[in-house]
């Protein structure tokens, strides 16, 4: 299939009516347009010159850029045009300037990059058309959803309140399975971050892995192709692979409560999302799934019996995208490790006084500080004593070969080591946390999304 097509949502043939503005005005967008339809009703227009009918259409070529056209019914003379784009939930608007060849179409390409967009995003753009008094008419605004047309099919649409769900035509098993859980995690994510999660979002369903991985490397996302599900939180969306069949409701349970998470988390920090912790974003979205991450599990492991850890102040970034990939698969893996420990011992509450500390905009150590009462360096310290105790319980557990005299003795020293009152120049750390891990071979496991 052509990759270059237009979208279902411009097909029609729209007509506004515009209004006479002043030249000063120009610049003066209100952000977050509500989402209107392409076809929109006619106001009188302003000026005594007559109005301007205008039918506008988008062309996308998917990874690579949008074409925004305007054919004009006026008797108006016009000498220049500006074409206005709007990404949702972005601060600043893209404006160019669109030279008017004559008085019946204008014609704009805007790259991909320009827009900087993600696999899949809302936009809303009006046009601006200058006359010869220098007044400025300007078009009602259009919205459109920039989403992958370089796939062989064409997005059947499923709603079903706040949530819409595409997915390949008559897949309806897997759409209602996706709503579901959708709705399910949405009213948990609410119930976590302490705030019902009132913005809509939207899901693309792909029935395989090699496409969505596709879609995501054309908007230069590195992603392992085994990654199942990816969140773009700006845009409220996201990107999963489920196909119909026996894991079909395994997949989409373990990856759209993650996914949903973290559009929670934004939709309640978005004034400030790079202040808001990654170890408690991470940790957040990990703790959604009903069983470990075997693989995160793993690391944390190999990692405890080094006692070699991040330092939970460089987990304070607000992801670990630049990390190398050993660092950020025991980031993530602490991650859920911390907000699991905070969960059990301080409670559900906590977590959601924590959310609220960051929605307000303190840094790290206050955040915790004032949700749970003590600094970040204790909650670190807190964290590595139980996470030490727990495994030297396991292997405890686990290893019959040693007897019960070697068992208790074992138990014993563990119990002078972390209980007993020692002079403070004898401590020695339990774990030697690091901003870093030493180099490891390629082999090791990678970060997941």
């Amino acid at each position: 299939m052509n990759s270059m097509m237009r979208t279902k949502t411009t097909k029609q043939l729209s007509v506004f009516t515009i209004r006479l503005r002043h030249p000063e005005r120009r610049s003066a967008l209100v952000l977050g347009l509500l989402l209107i339809a392409l076809l929109s009703v006619s106001v009188p227009a302003a000026s005594a010159q007559g109005q301007i009918q205008v039918e506008q259409f988008v062309v996308t070529q998917y990874g690579q850029s949008l074409t925004f056209s305007a054919h004009l019914i006026t008797p108006i003379v016009l000498k220049g045009a500006y074409l206005t784009i709007q990404v949702l939930n972005r601060e600043t608007p893209f404006t160019v300037t669109v030279p008017i060849n004559n008085q019946i179409d204008v014609l704009q390409t805007v790259s991909v990059n320009e827009l900087d967009l993600p696999p899949a995003a809302t936009l809303t753009y009006f046009w601006e058309f200058e006359d010869q008094a220098s007044q400025l008419l300007r078009a009602d605004a259009a919205t459109v959803r920039y989403a992958d047309n370089q796939v062989p099919w064409e997005w059947d649409t499923h709603q079903q309140d706040n949530v819409t769900v595409f997915t390949v035509p008559d897949e309806t098993a897997v759409a209602k399975a996706a709503l579901e859980i959708a709705e399910t995690s949405l009213a948990s994510a609410g119930r976590t971050i302490g705030k019902p999660v009132a913005n809509p979002i939207t899901i693309y369903v792909y029935p395989t892995l090699a496409p969505m991985a596709s879609s995501l490397r054309a908007h230069h996302r590195v992603v392992e192709d085994w990654v199942a599900a990816y969140a773009i939180p700006d845009q409220m969306t996201i990107l999963v692979s489920a196909a119909p069949g026996p894991d079909m409701l395994v997949n989409l349970k373990r990856d759209l409560p993650h996914e949903i998470m973290h559009l929670a988390i934004y939709s309640t920090v978005r004034s400030q999302p790079n202040t808001f912790p990654g170890w408690l974003n991470e940790g957040l979205a990990l703790n959604t799934s009903a069983e470990p991450d075997p693989t995160l599990d793993e690391v944390l492991h190999q990692a405890t019996s080094k006692r070699i850890m991040l330092s939970l102040n460089t987990l304070c970034a607000s992801n670990f995208s630049t990390m190398p990939a050993h660092d950020a698969a025991l980031a993530y893996a602490q991650s859920a490790s911390v907000v699991h420990y905070i969960a059990e011992r301080y409670g559900a509450s906590q977590l959601s006084a924590l959310v609220a500390a960051y929605t307000n905009g303190l840094s790290c150590d206050e955040g915790v500080r004032l949700a749970l009462g003590i600094s970040l360096s204790e909650l670190e310290n807190q964290w590595l004593r139980n996470l030490a105790s727990t495994r030297a319980d396991t292997v405890s557990q686990d290893d019959t070969s040693l007897s019960y005299f070697v068992v208790w003795i074992m138990s014993l020293l563990l119990a002078l080591l972390f209980i007993a009152p020692q002079p403070s120049h004898n401590l020695r750390p339990l774990f030697d946390t690091r901003a870093s891990l030493p180099k490891v071979p390629s082999d090791e496991p990678t970060a997941q999304s």
